[in-house]
């Protein structure tokens, strides 16, 4: 697609505001931002909407029941993990070759502050994710974890209930 960086930022950013939880997997809630902005991405790469709904509804599910299982082992991420972890991010960006369109992306968001604020559950969630997958990862390989997180998650949903809030929640952006 050729959306500019600063389209992306706001089209997420929009999603950001208005951080509604639309559905709950395992009691962890999956927020209307998660999905709009994952199935937006998506499309930006070129895929169909059905196509978009699809991987994120997978990815969603997956990464609700991997946090799930995660924190019931007792699995967190600290104030200084975190830190950590986004400065390391933040520098990363900060070497990217895109400059502009970083800054672009960053404009969308109303500043680079507000992004790292919008991003921060997602980014927690995500760590906890990753320390967890690093502690099986002896026994079985990532792909073989996340299959297996993804099976699990879809036999504790309503799965057609989820596609459903899935399409609802889509509806105003693939119209």
């Amino acid at each position: 697609g050729g959306t500019s960086f600063f389209q992306i930022g706001n089209i997420l950013s929009k999603f950001g505001e208005k951080d509604t939880q639309v559905y709950l997997i395992q009691e962890i809630p999956v927020t209307q931002q998660e999905i709009q902005a994952g199935v937006a991405l998506r499309m930006e790469n070129g895929e169909t909407a059905e196509k978009a709904k699809k991987e994120v509804i997978k990815e969603i599910i997956t990464k609700k029941t991997l946090y799930a299982a995660a924190t019931k082992q007792g699995f967190t991420v600290s104030d200084q993990e975190y830190d950590a972890y986004v400065e390391q991010l933040r520098e990363q960006l900060q070497k990217a070759e895109n400059q502009h369109d970083m800054q672009d992306f960053y404009e969308g968001f109303g500043g680079e502050n507000n992004y790292w604020k919008s991003m921060e559950a997602s980014i927690r969630q995500n760590l906890v994710v990753r320390k967890y997958i690093d502690s099986q990862t002896d026994k079985q390989t990532e792909e073989e974890i996340r299959k297996k997180a993804y099976e699990s998650g879809t036999k504790q949903i309503d799965l057609d209930a989820f596609e459903q809030v899935v399409d609802e929640t889509c509806k105003e952006m693939t119209d």
